[in-house]
């Protein structure tokens, strides 16, 4: 679909970590102009929520649930959600990634809402910046929004402070 992009903040390389086996790994992610690779290629974008399409990876599987002998794999829909959190963080969250959707409507319906973010139903992935869209650092200095002395009060398991 022609028009539907990244916006310029969206773009560059990523990392997010998972816990694996009581591990943390970390994963590489691209985000292009126009697709996140192995996940899709943007197709629509409604507000925070961004439909993403690419081709089913089996025709032969196709052809089976299609019920007939169209030898082209159908496009595959999924929604996900992304907030910027600051210049350097990216904040997704998705119901089902590995999940495909035959036709957008039903990509739409699975998008994460409010709901589904405030009671931990959707998956949530923090993406942090490691390389701009343009190659360079992607450390980028930001405002603190915190000014002025504080006091910080921390509470042990033990009872002492």
């Amino acid at each position: 679909m022609a028009g539907c992009y990244f916006p310029l903040e969206f773009q560059g390389e990523f990392l997010t970590q998972s816990l694996t086996s009581r591990e943390i790994a970390y994963t590489s992610v691209s985000i292009l102009f126009d697709s996140i690779p192995s996940w899709g290629s943007c197709h629509r974008r409604l507000g925070r929520h961004i439909i993403l399409s690419s081709n089913a990876k089996s025709s032969h599987d196709v052809q089976r649930s299609r019920g007939d002998h169209d030898s082209s794999p159908p496009e595959c829909f999924k929604c996900i959600s992304i907030i910027t959190r600051s210049t350097n963080v990216l904040q997704l969250h998705v119901n089902e990634l590995n999940r495909c959707w035959p036709t957008e409507e039903a990509a739409r319906a699975s998008c994460p809402n409010r709901q589904d973010v405030r009671e931990r139903k959707a998956t949530e992935m923090m993406f942090y910046k490691t390389r701009s869209v343009y190659g360079g650092s992607a450390i980028t200095r930001t405002y603190c929004p915190l000014n002025g002395n504080y006091k910080l009060k921390k509470k042990k398991n033990d009872g002492t402070e």
